[in-house]
């Protein structure tokens, strides 16, 4: 049967309206083809993208940084008497008025388990005195307030250094290191107590300065006025602990707290409407602590080392320690090469590359005297990336092989890298890059780049 044209028969009208049909299916068809094109190029996009994305995340080692280096310590003193004749060199050595300054605080507190009371009515009392502990604690520190001090730098502290005032036979000695940070020491010094009727001519009276102790007395008189009249007090010292706090690295004397624990017994005759509760003894401990901190002015850059690139400008940055509004403050620069990096008032701008670092020179004077301290630039085309060029390496004992690094990108300025190894009895590196395999086992090796701080690593096994 021969085709048939169906729209030979149509109406003018209708044709126009099919012709029409046909554009909009056309256009759809054609619409429907580039979002299948844009589609799958999206696709492919981000299917390649993720793998590439993925490649390099895979070959990407992280950062690790560089090793510290280990710290020396000077040698302890040996005895007693070298502790004692170091914490006396460290005193006077402190004793740099226009750069350091002493601030005195006192704590006073009555530890409310050590109150203890006898008679009948003895809890009664106990808790009473336990309601007005606080106020009694405010009494007490209030006889205190000529010691404490808000010093400033370049006044005169030597009268604040009465804990000198003793002989060694007076105290036993102990060096008590941070096991946390070994930059940390304390100096401990334990008197022997006595009692108050001693305090005249007892070893520590110069050292903690007793006779403010008479406060405690007077005090209490005050805080029972209302309810009892104190009689004849007994005071015994039980503790006097005074612990020097140093600076190892610095060979500094940072804090000296002194501490004391003072047996307080009281007897009581109740007045008034308290008059049925008749006598009593009143004991309770009192804690009294004075500590004498020192400050330094101190002027230091933020960080040592510094990476900038070409055309970086920041403002530099230090950490200042005087009484000076930072208003006030004005430091002087010095650039060692301005052609690689300038400074502008407290600006600097990396002006050009250069594998050679540049060494930046503060000053800053304060009450006549000039502290300095030095940070170095490198302005560089900074790494991105390191590969070590091959991830196994199998030795035997005794044999050698080099490893090479490659820096990304190829033009970073700063090219040097150091070698570490996980463990070095089984294999041995140099700064060069050359394993030596030592014993059987297996073992990491890897570098670390100097700027940016990239790692690469590759495995070493060594056999027989």
């Amino acid at each position: 049967m021969a085709d048939v044209n169906v729209r030979e028969d149509l109406s003018e009208k209708e044709r126009k309206r099919l012709e029409r049909i046909d554009k909009l299916d056309a256009n759809n068809r054609r619409k429907k083809v580039i979002f299948a094109v844009v589609t799958a190029f999206l696709i492919l996009f981000f299917v390649g993208g993720t793998v590439l994305g993925g490649m390099y995340i895979l070959s990407f080692e992280g950062t690790q940084e560089l090793p510290a280096e280990p710290i020396e310590y000077a040698e302890l003193p040996e005895n007693e008497q070298a502790f004692y004749d170091d914490f006396l060199r460290l005193v006077q050595d402190t004793k740099h008025f226009a750069g350091t300054k002493a601030d005195v605080s006192v704590g006073v507190s009555i530890p409310e388990d050590s109150i203890v009371t006898d008679g009948e009515n003895a809890e009664v009392v106990k808790a009473y005195l336990g309601h007005i502990r606080s106020s009694a604690e405010d009494l007490l520190s209030s006889h205190y307030e000529s010691q404490r001090r808000n010093g400033t730098y370049g006044e005169d502290f030597s009268d604040l250094l009465h804990f000198t005032e003793f002989d060694l036979q007076d105290a036993n000695v102990e060096p008590i290191i941070n096991e946390e940070n070994a930059n940390d020491i304390r100096y401990v010094f334990t008197f022997d107590g006595c009692s108050f009727d001693e305090k005249e001519s007892a070893a520590a009276y110069g050292v903690f300065a007793l006779s403010v102790a008479d406060g405690v007395v007077a005090s209490m008189k005050d805080t029972f006025a209302s309810v009892a009249t104190v009689g004849d007090a007994r005071l015994v010292y039980d503790d006097f602990v005074m612990t020097a706090e140093i600076d190892r690295l610095a060979g500094q004397l940072n804090n000296v707290n002194q501490t004391r624990i003072c047996k307080v017994t009281l007897p009581l005759t109740f007045i008034g409407e308290w008059k049925d509760f008749g006598e009593m003894t009143l004991s309770f401990d009192v804690h009294i602590s004075e500590n004498t901190r020192f400050t330094r002015v101190s002027f230091a850059f933020r960080d040592e080392v510094y990476y900038i690139e070409k055309g970086s400008s920041d403002e530099l940055k230090t950490n200042i320690v005087s009484d000076e509004s930072p208003a006030d403050i004005q430091i002087e620069w010095l650039s060692s090469d301005p052609q690689v990096l300038s400074v502008d008032g407290n600006f600097f701008k990396g002006e050009k590359v250069s594998a050679d670092s540049v060494t930046i020179t503060g000053s800053y004077t304060y009450n006549g005297v000039t502290y300095t301290d030095t940070c170095i630039f490198y302005v560089r085309v900074p790494v991105e990336g390191v590969k070590v060029s091959e991830k196994e390496v199998a030795l035997t004992v005794g044999e050698s092989k080099t490893q090479s690094a490659t820096l990304s990108p190829a033009d970073a300025t700063l090219q040097k890298v150091y070698w570490f190894t996980s463990d070095e009895s089984i294999a041995a590196v140099d700064e060069n890059g050359v394993i030596t395999a030592c014993g059987i086992g297996q073992a990491e090796v890897y570098c670390i780049t100097l700027d940016g701080n990239y790692r690469s690593a590759c495995t070493v096994t060594v056999t027989q």
